[in-house]
């Protein structure tokens, strides 16, 4: 069975037996795509649209493996290529495969084009930057180290102690290294989230990961704001480039600040 429907500027977008349509995400219906775009299929991909919005969709055949690295990256590219165009966009949960384009009509667009609309409304001129901030290896330790006698103390003397002698010393310098990198970290992530925060529209701070992390804060951003952003990251980083490495990402799509497709 053949399914087809209208899709980008008149031309005709089909699914064959064996294939199904793979959402990116919703974008405004006359959102125009940049060029050389290449989906997972490998070419780019297409708009079905219903009303005032569209569904960005692939025809992928139904049998090929999901989930790899670089599925999630091609993925990511399309729809973060299309907020760095400035249209808003709405990212799916990756892996949203819908078996026609009628589904995609019926059980996606149909149903929810009041909300989609208004939330893209709300989108336009604004994209995610994320910043993250790391400390330099080794140099949050060494000044925890330098800080707090008691750590200095308990450290030298677990030092080349059979681990059998000072297990009980070993876990209590755990501790202590734990809770001070902790207040550490709190005190010199407050003035960055200050600091960056302040051109957003919105922001949230996210859970941290690695041991060096100091703190990673995603940003909704006004295009107008971004220089202001950008202005205040290199300040952030000329003053602390000794201590701490810092990353700004974007543009890319709003993924912490819209509900999941």
């Amino acid at each position: 069975m053949t399914d087809t429907a209208d899709a980008d500027s008149g031309s005709m977008l089909t699914v064959e037996a064996g294939q199904a349509c793979f959402v990116y995400g919703i974008v405004p219906a006359a959102t125009r795509l940049p060029e050389d775009l290449a989906g997972l299929a490998g070419h780019p991909p297409q708009l079905l649209r219903h009303g005032d919005v569209a569904a960005l969709v692939d025809v992928v055949d139904v049998d090929r493996g999901w989930g790899t690295r670089g599925d999630l990256l091609t993925y990511s590219h399309v729809v973060d290529a299309v907020a760095a165009g400035g249209q808003p966009v709405l990212p799916a949960r990756f892996g949203s495969v819908l078996a026609s384009t009628d589904e995609v009509t019926a059980e996606l667009l149909e149903p929810n084009h009041e909300e989609f609309t208004a939330l893209l409304d709300g989108l336009r001129g604004r994209s995610q930057y994320t910043l993250r901030v790391r400390y330099q290896p080794d140099v949050a330790l060494a000044e925890v180290v330098a800080e707090r006698a008691d750590i200095a103390a308990l450290r030298e003397e677990t030092r080349d102690q059979p681990e059998e002698v000072t297990y009980h010393a070993r876990i209590r310098l755990g501790e202590l290294v734990s809770d001070a990198l902790a207040q550490k970290r709190s005190r010199d992530a407050e003035p960055i989230i200050e600091v960056v925060t302040a051109p957003a529209v919105d922001f949230r701070v996210r859970e941290l990961a690695g041991k060096d992390d100091v703190v990673e804060v995603a940003l909704l951003m006004d295009r107008a704001a971004v220089p202001a952003l950008e202005k205040a990251a290199e300040a952030i980083a000329e003053r602390g480039h000794d201590r701490m490495r810092m990353q700004l990402r974007g543009p890319s799509a709003p993924y912490d600040f819209v509900p999941e497709v």
